[in-house]
């Protein structure tokens, strides 16, 4: 049986100082002049530098953790025997047999078959605030899309999931606890997220970094539902948009950017939904 893991920021072997870019690593932690996206992707800031905004606080209570048991699934990928790691890639049909929302835990239990026909009963455990809006239909189909990797040279172990509704109009529950956001935001449909630079300050004035120092650079995304409605959230922030009929809860517990030491990005959400009133 498979149990996937939180992420590990993996250590840097060289102390030399790092470019901070807003650009998300995707896996790979890296040494080089700026961050990039392996899997292709492009990370924007739809409006360029925000000068002049304030950087909100760290709201301490917002906390979120998630881990996914795959079940009779089993590692797919071992890695390109140059430290990659190992992976697991999922997209499946699922009925919810499950779905068990208690004092800010959440306890969803998935039977599920792939594209493959492969059957497995996928178990997804989650801490998040008490108050997450999210609801998931007991007894009816939703579409499953998940993501682990583990951890390599120079790669952090992660994961992420999102789960839509039969006809995928609506994003249902995701997560991501990983050092890269956009594959995983890019199964996040309705919503799309982009990065939004300028809003907190960078660790590094003028592209200077302190080898010696691994202070990050705490970053802002902005979240846009298809039908337009927009929220913007910062790192240890919390937002909630509405479109479709649905209110989508976003809690942004972890997104950053580090630099000098640790060359490296961490970002950990839950976004969960419900219909409207």
């Amino acid at each position: 049986m498979l149990r996937s893991t939180a992420p590990l920021l993996a250590l840097a072997l060289a102390l030399a100082a790092c470019t901070p870019a807003s650009g998300d690593t995707d896996g790979e932690d890296t040494d080089t002049a700026a961050a990039t996206d392996s899997d292709g992707e492009t990370d924007t800031d739809t409006d360029g530098e925000t000068d002049g905004d304030v950087c909100p606080a760290e709201d301490e209570s917002l906390t979120v953790s998630f881990s996914v048991d795959y079940g009779a699934w089993t590692v797919i990928d071992e890695g390109d025997g140059n430290g990659g790691g190992a992976s697991l890639d999922v997209a499946a049909t699922c009925t919810v047999a499950s779905f068990i929302p208690f004092a800010g835990e959440l306890d969803v239990i998935l039977d599920c078959t792939d594209l493959g026909g492969s059957e497995a009963t996928i178990a997804i455990a989650a801490v998040a605030p008490a108050d997450l809006h999210v609801t998931l239909p007991v007894g009816e189909t939703v579409l499953l899309d998940a993501g682990w990797h583990g951890v390599g040279h120079h790669v952090s172990g992660g994961e992420w999931f999102a789960i839509h509704d039969a006809a995928r109009e609506h994003l249902l529950f995701a997560g991501i606890s990983y050092d890269s956001y956009s594959a995983a935001a890019a199964n996040f449909d309705p919503l799309s997220v982009d990065t939004v630079d300028g809003v907190c300050p960078s660790p590094c004035p003028d592209n200077l970094c302190d080898p010696n120092d691994s202070a990050p650079e705490r970053l802002t995304f902005r979240f846009t539902h298809s039908e337009g409605a927009e929220v913007v959230i910062t790192d240890a922030g919390r937002g909630l948009l509405s479109g479709g009929a649905r209110d989508y809860d976003i809690v942004l517990h972890r997104a950053r950017q580090y630099y000098c030491l640790n060359c490296s990005s961490d970002y950990k959400l839950l976004i969960g939904s419900a219909p409207q009133g």
